[in-house]
């Protein structure tokens, strides 16, 4: 809200409204210019001479028409904004990022958000498909892919891609597309649109959902609405992001999912720290040598968790294994986790059953080593999941405990 409050202030600061506006990032490499023409809102963006996008358009539920823009006094932030929507875009020297926000007070139902990335030239493209739709339901995916690498021409026209989705520029630069800050809003997919562009898709909202999916662990919906969000009022829209980089080596030490992302709620994070850890999924629970038979059952996690004490492992994670064992067994191997103080990671569904089970037994002393719970939102890019994060694990369980809540989605995902 203070950052919402903050974009409306800017406002009133800023130059003279115009009808196209040029912003620059500090070093002038990144180039954009958006055109508020009467019936849409496009932009452009060239990275020092190298023509990245042509007109891409943004908007929500429909067109954004009748917009006017100012830049700020440095020229690197620009608001555009008409009586019911504003576009806050920031122009940095690695990245562009623009959000939507919605200036209204009454809720509305957001049925479509449009970004568009409509490329210059039908350049290379390294491509992360969804590929494994669980019980055949389009946005329902582990969010594991492979990138397959091809012409943006030759993308698969019928398909979904998760992002962060990359794309080879002349002279060795790189521009990768991905979102940020998704909160209460479903994750950003892309499709092809055109002979060499791309556009997002969104997952509508699930109205009714049944279990399926991967070893039934996955909520699949089976009836969806025909809307993706519910706004209750004056909020931001997730940050879409184009970042450019001019050599490969600028992308892992990038910061921009960390420089627009949520502001960390926690006052306290030394308790948070970096481990080795023994994880089952990675040799599939098979142990060699042991007189017991190897599996998801009781012994072989007993196991991992003597091997982990012994070996000086900070952690251990319990993956599939904690929606198929009986409860009394996941409370055996609790017990033996404690006694050899090593930090929980559970790798888990969210459901009702599964918030239950942790408000019963995952009390820990102020004093004690803190449980990091690993939560596997699996096969899911909907507002929805968002909801029971955030009311369920952060509103609750992070009031009275300290748990770390690790979500994977689109990148987490």
């Amino acid at each position: 809200m203070k950052k919402i409050i903050t974009t409306l202030l800017l406002c009133c600061s800023l130059s003279i409204w115009a009808t196209d506006l040029k912003v620059s990032s500090p070093d002038n490499k990144m180039q954009v210019t958006i055109h508020m023409e009467a019936e849409s809102l496009t932009w452009e963006v060239e990275h020092a001479g190298t023509k990245v996008l042509t007109h891409s358009e943004i908007g929500i539920n429909g067109h954004l028409k009748n917009m006017k823009g100012k830049l700020s006094k440095d020229k690197n932030v620009a608001i555009i904004a008409n009586k019911l929507y504003t576009v806050e875009m920031h122009v940095d020297n690695d990245a562009v990022a623009y959000r939507i926000l919605y200036n209204g007070k009454k809720p509305i139902l957001v049925h479509d958000e449009t970004a568009e990335f409509m490329f210059a030239e039908d350049f290379p493209a390294y491509i992360p498909y969804v590929n494994d739709n669980r019980s055949g339901e389009r946005w329902c995916y582990s969010f594991e892919s492979y990138y397959d690498m091809q012409p943006l021409s030759q993308m698969y026209g019928d398909s979904l891609a998760i992002n962060p989705l990359a794309v080879r520029l002349p002279k060795g630069k790189l521009a990768v597309i991905l979102d940020a800050n998704v909160l209460d809003y479903p994750g950003m997919f892309l499709q092809k649109k055109g002979s060499h562009g791309l556009s997002a898709d969104f997952a509508p909202y699930p109205l009714q959902e049944e279990i399926g999916g991967f070893s039934r662990l996955n909520l699949i919906p089976t009836e969806r609405a025909d809307y993706i969000a519910k706004i209750k009022g004056q909020a931001a829209m997730p940050w879409r992001i184009l970042v450019v980089t001019e050599n490969d080596a600028q992308l892992p030490c990038n910061d921009i999912a960390r420089r627009y992302g949520p502001t960390c709620r926690l006052k306290d994070t030394s308790w948070i720290k970096p481990g080795k850890v023994a994880w089952d999924w990675w040799n599939n629970t098979n142990l060699t040598g042991v007189d017991f038979r190897a599996g998801m059952n009781t012994d072989t996690y007993k196991y991992y968790i003597d091997f982990a004490h012994k070996n000086h492992l900070e952690y251990i994670i319990i993956d599939e294994a904690v929606k198929l064992i009986e409860e009394d067994l996941r409370l055996k191997i609790l017990e033996k986790q404690e006694k050899n103080r090593l930090f929980k990671i559970l790798y888990i569904n969210i459901d009702d059953s599964t918030l239950s089970f942790l408000k019963k037994h995952f009390s820990i002393d102020k004093d004690s080593k803190s449980d990091i719970l690993k939560s596997l939102i699996e096969e899911h890019e909907e507002k929805e999941i968002y909801d029971i994060i955030f009311n369920e694990f952060y509103n609750d369980l992070n009031k009275k405990y300290r748990y770390l809540v690790i979500f994977r989605f689109e990148n987490s995902k």
